[in-house]
């Protein structure tokens, strides 16, 4: 899927790419400096919660300086805000309300008396909250 960002922070999007360069590799850690070459452009971590930084990043740098990086809790990380970003409509895919229109598919308000109606013990717990 083409998956773009409905702003103008572009970084979703350059974690899509490094993911999919990301797919075949089967090392166990990577450097800043691989991910800076994929994404042609300085690896910004702001991203990252604090939580899986502890996770992701090394305590040791590689023997240039760069920090290492274990890609399995990385590539986590990354389908974690990807999804994060699709249930808070940061990110879409474009032109797929071409295919489906999710508003089709939500129950009317006559559905919803129905169901009520069937549950009553829902509706009166809903009733007193």
């Amino acid at each position: 899927m083409d998956l773009r960002s409905t702003s103008n922070d572009k970084t979703t999007e350059q974690l899509i790419v490094l993911l999919k360069a990301l797919r075949n590799n089967r090392q166990q850690t990577i450097t800043t400096d691989y991910i800076e070459s994929v994404i042609a452009g300085k690896f910004d971590i702001q991203w990252i919660p604090e939580n899986w930084r502890k996770q992701i990043f090394s305590k040791e740098k590689d023997e240039n300086g760069f920090s290492i990086i274990h890609r399995k809790y990385f590539e986590l990380c990354i389908l974690t805000h990807i999804k994060q970003e699709l249930s808070g409509t940061d990110l879409h895919i474009p032109y797929s309300d071409e295919f489906r229109d999710y508003r089709e598919q939500l129950a009317g308000d006559d559905v919803l008396a129905e169901e009520m109606e069937l549950y009553p013990t829902f509706r009166a717990s809903r009733t007193t909250v």
